[in-house]
């Protein structure tokens, strides 16, 4: 959408009162304030808006689909996705990979690539890649 709204209570009728940022509206039904980071193991996981709905109750039974996995565990699933990308990407400023993360990176794609999670694309586009040291290491 690309309306100026005086203000938010104008959008509630409509359940657009979610979120207003940036001259971007989300509809309150697409905002998920779930937890994606398991408390326990800090590892990344699927997770749906409510515990208690129909999805939630599917994907707690394959435990083995939702958590993410460490460079040293293997795939315990056949599960394969093959997204084809068109149109041109969104604009981001060129820049370097700080020369420490690097090699780090580039060892987690030959990894994934080895592992068949990941794939050569064939876009002629690329995307930054953002790297976040975890919480509690320096690697």
């Amino acid at each position: 959408m690309t309306f100026a709204f005086e203000s938010a209570a104008l959008l509630s009728p409509w359940a657009y009162d979610g979120i207003i940022k940036s001259s971007k509206i989300m509809p309150r039904s697409v905002l998920s304030r779930a937890p994606s980071q398991d408390k326990s193991t800090g590892r990344l996981r699927a997770k749906t808006t409510c515990d208690n709905d129909q999805y939630a109750k599917l994907l707690n039974g394959f435990p083995n689909l939702t958590k993410s996995l460490c460079m040293d565990q293997t795939v315990q699933h056949n599960v394969r996705h093959h997204i084809k990308i068109f149109g041109t990407p969104v604009f981001a400023k060129a820049r370097h990979l700080a020369h420490d993360r690097l090699p780090i990176a580039k060892m987690e794609f030959q990894h994934m690539l080895n592992l068949d999670h990941i794939r050569q694309s064939s876009s002629n586009y690329s995307s930054p890649l953002h790297m976040v040291p975890k919480k509690g290491t320096l690697d």
